[in-house]
């Protein structure tokens, strides 16, 4: 996941001109000595932040943080105030992290008001902060600030964006991993006639309390987009909505799963008239998986329950009431079964074009030969579309080729799922590594499958499954996947390939 990211990553830094670049290191910079460079960092970025020269419209200045830990303790005193047109870029969330000392209402991070120059965070660890990252969206023509590539984590919240008056640049938080915050994960917050939009794509909550993201405009304007973001396991709500009449933020392509409280809660007092949730699946959600949520608000989405004076109703607006079977427990990842493959809606203008791994949304995942997004955060992305092979004796067959683990056994599953043909509900087949004959009824049909293992050339473990070919067969689709037991993984299961879907023709 990290590995995603720093690829995005470098692609921001190489688009971005620092006029110039200035170095930070816990471990063997000096203030007293050092220089800023390469060569003679300074220590703390406390020192470092006070000795910055004025940024300059034909480009900002880039700090970067090298791997080691910055603390109180260390000489660092929080809040630290990053000056409009400054980027701080760190190695890496496991490798740059700044710490705090728990205090309520003390930030890590602030981005003073700037008016024309960017301000990034990268790459950084961010610990003990309330808030982690506190950004006001600034007025001026210029690129809005960006938080990105960061793990946010055991704070009392994360990151707080706040809106300012009408026309400010838009702030972007994006492939983010905010878990285990006390509070809140995000906080969209619009007091007075302020305004606030951006950006929220791409990224992972774990964990956290009262909510992963929550809303708060009294009389101010929230025109956020949320998209392509997993919600997982949070104490609370998964989204609390507590915004102003006039605020119409969009969520597209969530996944809300396993919230103590609600999937989506709105409360009394906001205003319905230009919220849009589309596309995203809401599932497992104690306290409800919509509770309040108006019924027009609400469309292509999936959810078990909803309640409140004029719920969403499944099969109303493209939404859906059924289980979106899910591949890993605790995971967004859809199964091979998932009946929300190629289910979304599709809109250029509101919907994003890549999913919560920054993959694109076009994979055909239903085997209809039609490219359509999946509905959730997640796309379900089949190892190889192709279809079986006619053997000798009326035999079909098919290869799949799996990672090499010596030391850990693969189960294969292979199974059959209804495309017309009467078959009682999916079957899967385990296969193992061996010469193992297993037979099934799919309906009143046998079907006999053969599994053997092999290593082939390239260093991958290759299953070679067969089965008799059979005109009764014809128009159901075979998945198969590979899952091995390991520890650490809820259920003891891992999925190690992305699963294989076959028409049988």
């Amino acid at each position: 996941m990290y590995g995603i990211r720093a690829l995005g990553l470098g692609l921001l830094l190489a688009a971005t001109a620092w006029a110039g670049d200035y170095y930070v290191d816990a471990t063997t910079g000096s203030n007293l000595s050092g220089d800023g460079s390469r060569l003679r960092p300074w220590k703390t970025l406390t020192h470092t932040l006070g000795q910055l020269p004025l940024p300059s419209p034909a480009g900002g200045l880039c700090v970067h943080i090298l791997p080691g830990f910055h603390e109180s303790r260390m000489g660092e005193q929080f809040p630290l105030t990053i000056p409009a047109g400054v980027a701080l870029v760190g190695a890496g969330p496991e490798q740059s992290v700044i710490y705090g000392d728990g205090k309520v209402g003390e930030a890590l991070l602030e981005f003073a008001a700037g008016t024309d120059l960017r301000n990034v965070l990268s790459g950084l660890g961010l610990h003990g902060g309330d808030p982690a990252v506190r950004v006001s969206a600034a007025v001026g023509s210029g690129p809005g600030p960006v938080v990105r590539d960061c793990c946010l984590s055991w704070n009392l919240g994360a990151i707080v964006l706040e809106g300012t008056s009408p026309g400010a640049r838009e702030p972007l938080v994006e492939q983010c991993a905010i878990q285990s915050n006390t509070n809140v994960g995000v906080r969209l917050e619009a007091a007075a006639a302020d305004r606030l939009g951006g950006r929220i794509r791409a990224c992972r909550f774990d964990a956290n309390g009262g909510a992963a993201i929550e809303l708060q405009a009294s009389t101010g304007e929230i025109l956020t987009v949320i998209e392509s973001c997993a919600l997982m396991d949070t104490g609370g709500d998964g989204v609390r909505f507590l915004a102003g009449a006039t605020s119409q933020p969009l969520f597209t392509h969530l996944t809300v799963r396993g919230a103590a409280g609600a999937g989506f809660r709105f409360l009394s007092g906001a205003s319905a008239a230009g919220l849009q949730i589309r596309n995203s699946i809401f599932h497992g959600n104690l306290a409800g998986d919509l509770v309040d949520v108006p019924a027009p608000a609400v469309t292509h989405c999936c959810f078990l329950t909803a309640s409140g004076t004029n719920p969403p109703q499944a099969h109303h607006n493209g939404n859906l009431k059924i289980d979106p079977i899910f591949q890993t427990p605790g995971e967004p990842d859809l199964s091979p079964f998932s009946p929300l493959i190629d289910r979304a809606a599709v809109s250029a203008a509101l919907d994003p074009t890549t999913d919560l791994a920054g993959r694109a949304r076009t994979a055909d995942g239903d085997g209809d030969s039609l490219h359509a997004p999946d509905i959730g955060a997640l796309e379900y992305v089949p190892l190889r579309e192709d279809s079986p092979t006619p053997m000798p004796g009326g035999l079909t067959s098919l290869d799949l080729d799996l990672p090499t683990n010596a030391s850990i056994p693969y189960a294969i599953g292979l199974s059959l799922h209804d495309r017309g043909i009467a078959v009682a509900g999916p079957r899967t087949i385990p296969l193992w590594p061996d010469e193992l004959l297993v037979m099934v009824v799919a309906g009143q049909l046998p079907f006999v499958t053969k599994f053997a293992g092999s290593m082939n050339a390239s260093g991958f473990a290759r299953a070679h499954i067969q089965w008799p070919a059979n005109p009764k067969l014809r128009g159901l689709l075979v998945y198969a996947a590979a899952v091995t037991i390991q520890a650490g993984y809820p259920g003891g299961l891992r999925c190690v390939t992305n699963g294989l879907r076959l028409a049988l023709l």
